[in-house]
């Protein structure tokens, strides 16, 4: 399958995601396409680990979550609040992986669709 046919794909099911996800959460995007000197600048400083980030094939996107409380949004970062999330995103299509589940380095913001 071709790049192209893969990020469409990815693209149709952030959306299944996002729809599902703003049912609990306000929702908002991150990073989704990212340069060679962006990751390269990453994992220079440790934030990422990746020899190739999915994110420069643009099928990998960062979200973020947030639940009201007294009157201000707070982002919901922890696993056990996000892992309905994560198991709804990977139930889509087996490509699918989630940050959440990975410990080093942790990334509950980061879905991403593995392709080659």
């Amino acid at each position: 399958m071709s790049l192209i046919n893969e990020q469409a794909i990815f693209l149709r099911q952030m959306c299944n995601l996002i729809d599902y996800a703003e049912q609990h959460y306000a929702t908002t995007g991150g990073e989704l396409e990212r340069t060679q000197a962006q990751h390269d600048a990453n994992v220079k400083a440790g934030r990422s680990k990746a020899t190739r980030s999915r994110h420069m094939d643009r099928c990998a996107i960062d979200l973020h979550f947030y639940q009201l409380n007294d009157g201000k949004f707070i982002e919901v970062t922890d696993k056990a609040r996000l892992q309905n999330l994560g198991n709804y995103w990977k139930s889509l299509d087996p490509k699918n992986r989630w940050g959440g589940d990975w410990k080093n380095p942790f990334d509950p913001w980061h879905f991403e669709r593995g392709v080659v």
